[in-house]
């Protein structure tokens, strides 16, 4: 489930999300809520900064995580 709120007319957008996955492989099996924000270069062009709050039994995929992504659509 993902929640965004754009700032007005800005190019700023504050995001939520959380997921949740089962598995029968530990590492597959976890619980995330990430907090966001983006900033709209165009509509198709965006920097995205996440925090991603992970947990889970595996301890690779249970690690929390600071994301920075570039993105661009045709």
């Amino acid at each position: 489930m993902q929640a965004a709120y754009r700032f007005g007319a800005g190019r700023w957008e504050a995001v939520i999300r959380r997921g949740d996955s089962v598995s029968p492989h530990a590492e597959s099996t976890f619980k995330q809520t990430a907090l966001g924000l983006n900033y709209l270069f165009r509509p198709n062009t965006l920097l995205k900064l996440t925090w991603e709050l992970n947990d889970s039994a595996d301890q690779g995929a249970g690690s929390d995580r600071v994301l920075v992504q570039f993105a661009y659509g045709f």
